[in-house]
């Protein structure tokens, strides 16, 4: 029995993750027949736990995001969401928000490793996915080699000790080339190998589910009304109501479609198909009823006599057909006057047939612009018919509002200032975001001018063109018309403030290069030549004496140097050491309780007659830190945290994870 109920949530769980179509047997997967995982994914969808999408695929080597992942493994363990307030401030409004703090309330996710936001819609990485399975299974971390090629890369994981444990335990492996690629992305077709590793770690087996199929099911696709028992023949909601011998109904709980069979009354509590509670007459949270295509959350319920009553909030469109296709709202990209902010249809509030609502900003319609993809095509939401048993959206087809996978081919011009670069004479077109180096064709580009990659989406004008891997420069905007793309950039090409390190570009201000264990920012060390420094007017060969800091670790230098095409300097490096420490992060005490967590722009503390962030000091051990090659005592000095001061009383590592706690008093 246990393992059948453990099962059954599991069934449910995966439904959410993957959505589907009407067809869902494995024979109908058109893209993994030379799959490297087909035979995983058959495993996983043959018991019937994963199923593909309506145009028949499986989209194996499609990226998991975070959210989608923690609200498995908290489904997968059978806990339920937690509400209230969340631990970052990008959940607050996200459907995954009740997972996510669940998870963190178990320890599965630590705030600490992410910071304030916790980036929902991000790919997961290989290193995440085993941080929380191995949390999850409550084994902790082991921080000894791995013996993977790459180990420098695990090194600078949070998770590494939580790598070495998913491998000992065979959730995961590395890959043919010795390397373990710990910020790699997970995948749909790699989840299906995890989730049969993860059962077996706990001793379970895939087994056949029921002999249908688990399906995320659109309103009216299954069930009949007809088929519906228990204590209740009337619903209302609001001044609507419905006869529930021939009304089909289905509660959406979370991301799951629960198409009802059963509503039953016992001791103040309804039962949804004898397996969901809800407490009458008190708040409902992450729950909403869909109605023919008509889609409402539940505040409330209540019940009078055999007349069910449901106090709804926000009205939602629950389902779109189109050319024979039903696509369920959940799963439908939205985009909101040309941007693709990853928003799903689901996230919209209906407030009148005209008047829409996202996010407390209310948009007029046909006026404002909202598209949906549907398929291969996108459509204008012109207008909506309401009525009480259907909430349907008037489309009209328009041109692509997203441009992905794009080549050189693609664009239209260049624009840098009044002139434009010859298209001819550009054989590599690459863009840096948050330091890293991405094709053209690695982009999601929308017609605002938005730019997403891995779940993440950036303004354009935080992400800089680099043309034939020599000149960068600053994109001021983007058009997308007519499928072709416009780049509008600075006219002049620079990289201040940026250095090239192992290939990947960072910010100069958060690179520290030590020399004889003091620590200088980059702007004070002056590059001459190849291997050849210039610090505080002295000349120094590159030697062991000379280490860099970056993300929170120190690394000895192979080379530094000057790239004058790129205009930046060049750093290689090699061996972590262990011999200078650093914070990865800030943790501020008042009166001994935890007061913020990570110093951000907000955040400074007083040295040289000024105030100066965190990230411009470098901290080698509790007592110390390093300013400008001059080292200060924190015990004693100031910090103030937006306009209130405080004096650093005490100070202490938090275990061996990198964070320094500062205990703080006003003054």
């Amino acid at each position: 029995m246990k393992r059948l109920a453990i099962l059954m949530v599991f069934c449910i769980f995966t439904s959410m993750l993957f959505p589907v179509g009407a067809e869902a047997a494995t024979t109908n997967f058109t893209d993994i027949k030379t799959h490297w995982a087909k035979d995983y994914i058959a495993t996983v969808a043959n018991a019937g736990y994963v199923t593909g999408y309506y145009d028949g695929t499986f989209k194996p080597d499609k990226v998991i995001t975070r959210a989608e992942f923690a609200s498995v493994l908290m489904r997968c363990l059978g806990y339920q969401p937690l509400s209230g307030s969340s631990s970052f401030t990008d959940m607050s409004s996200h459907w995954g928000n009740g997972y996510v703090n669940k998870a963190v309330a178990l320890g599965i996710i630590v705030p600490g490793d992410y910071g304030s936001t916790f980036g929902p819609n991000a790919g997961l990485k290989r290193s995440e996915i085993c941080g929380m399975l191995v949390r999850a299974l409550g084994k902790t971390p082991d921080n000894s080699p791995t013996g993977f090629k790459d180990s420098a890369a695990i090194n600078k994981s949070v998770m590494r000790g939580y790598i070495k444990v998913a491998c000992d335990l065979k959730l995961l492996s590395g890959y043919p080339n010795g390397n373990f690629e710990p910020f790699q992305e997970v995948t749909r077709a790699q989840m299906c190998k995890v989730i049969i590793n993860f059962m077996s770690a706990q001793g379970k087996d895939l087994v056949a589910a029921p002999t249908t199929p688990a399906t995320t099911t659109t309103p009216n696709d299954t069930k009949t009304a007809s088929s519906l028992s228990g204590d209740f023949t009337t619903l209302a909601i609001g001044d609507q109501e419905y006869d529930l011998a021939t009304t089909p109904l289905t509660f959406k709980i979370s991301m799951t479609n629960v198409p009802v069979t059963i509503l039953a009354k016992q001791q103040g509590a309804l039962f949804i198909n004898g397996q969901y509670r809800f407490v009458l007459d008190s708040p409902v949270t992450n729950l909403s009823v869909v109605i023919s295509d008509t889609l409402y959350t539940v505040n409330q319920f209540s019940a009078s006599g055999s007349r069910l009553i449901i106090y709804p909030g926000k009205r939602k469109i629950a389902s779109v057909s189109v050319s024979g296709h039903k696509y369920d709202s959940s799963f439908i990209n939205m985009y909101v006057n040309s941007a693709g902010k990853g928003y799903y249809l689901s996230d919209l509030n209906i407030l009148n047939s005209s008047t829409v609502e996202l996010n407390g900003i209310n948009y007029n319609l046909p006026g404002d612009k909202i598209t949906l993809e549907l398929g291969n095509d996108f459509y204008d939401i012109t207008a909506l018919t309401l009525s009480a048993s259907a909430t349907t959206p008037a489309l009209s087809l328009t041109n692509s509002v997203i441009a992905r996978g794009s080549n050189l081919s693609n664009i239209a011009a260049i624009f840098v200032g009044t002139s434009t670069l010859n298209l001819s004479g550009i054989s590599t077109l690459q863009f840096v975001i948050d330091g890293q180096i991405y094709n053209l064709s690695d982009l999601n580009i929308d017609a605002s001018g938005n730019i997403t990659i891995s779940g993440n989406t950036y303004d354009c004008n935080k992400v800089a063109m680099l043309v034939n891997s020599a000149t960068q420069y600053k994109i001021n905007s983007i058009a997308l018309t007519n499928g072709k793309l416009f780049f509008y950039c600075a006219e002049t090409a620079t990289n201040a403030n940026m250095v090239l390190l192992d290939n990947k570009y960072r910010d100069a201000s958060k690179v520290i290069i030590y020399k004889d264990g003091i620590a200088y920012d980059l702007d004070h060390v002056a590059i001459v030549s190849r291997n050849l420094l210039r610090i505080g007017g002295k000349q120094y060969s590159l030697d062991s004496t000379f280490k860099v800091n970056f993300d929170g670790n120190t690394y000895y230098i192979d080379e530094i140097n000057y790239n004058s095409s790129l205009m930046v300097p060049v750093i290689k490096t090699s061996t972590k050491t262990a011999g200078i420490a650093s914070p990865t992060s800030y943790n501020f005490y008042v009166n001994n309780t935890l007061y913020q967590n990570g110093a951000n722009d907000q955040t400074s503390i007083y040295t040289s007659s000024r105030w100066v962030t965190f990230s411009s000091i470098a901290v080698s051990d509790p007592a110390n830190f390093t300013y400008s090659g001059t080292t200060y005592a924190l015990i004693g000095s100031l910090v103030k945290i937006g306009s209130t001061q405080y004096k650093i009383t005490d100070t202490a590592w938090r275990g061996s994870s990198q964070i320094l706690e500062l205990y703080l008093k006003e003054i």
